[in-house]
């Protein structure tokens, strides 16, 4: 049996949104002058995995989450920041080894089958705008050593 876990924090600023278009009255208000983090970067996000290795059986069960972060400064015309909701996901795999030189599992991505919520506006008041299914993935896989 073990555990291992990662935790990150992030302090990141320097994101700007401003105006491309300052004819547009759609992109000058929506171009706030806020400040905003940087793109694709949670503040906070953690992993943890337990593993399980005995005999022939290896299993690994593992949990990755990471907090709200900024998707984009500008979305479409309205030139508003988008943002990636709080996001957690399960996975786990299950191998058996069949011989000294080959294991024969499975893999499973996304168990709880999660949903990516995107929200659209300032940094503080941003409504839901659209959220994405990825659904399960499970996997066949065989693993040779030479």
């Amino acid at each position: 049996m073990g555990f291992q876990g990662n935790l990150t924090l992030v302090d990141s600023a320097g994101g700007r949104n401003a105006a491309l278009n300052v004819l547009d009255v759609n992109q000058t208000d929506g171009a706030a002058d806020q400040t905003l983090p940087l793109e694709g970067m949670s503040r906070w996000s953690y992993n943890a995995n337990l593993m399980y290795e005995r005999w022939r059986i290896s299993a690994r069960l593992a949990w990755n989450w990471r907090e709200r972060y900024l998707l984009t400064t500008s979305a479409a015309n309205i030139n508003a920041p988008v943002w990636s909701e709080n996001y957690g996901q399960l996975d786990g795999e299950l191998f058996v080894t069949a011989t000294s030189n080959i294991k024969v599992g499975i893999q499973a991505t996304n168990l709880l089958n999660s949903r990516t919520y995107l929200d659209v506006g300032g940094a503080l008041l941003a409504p839901r705008y659209s959220w994405t299914d990825t659904d399960r993935r499970y996997a066949l896989a065989v693993r040779a050593q030479f």
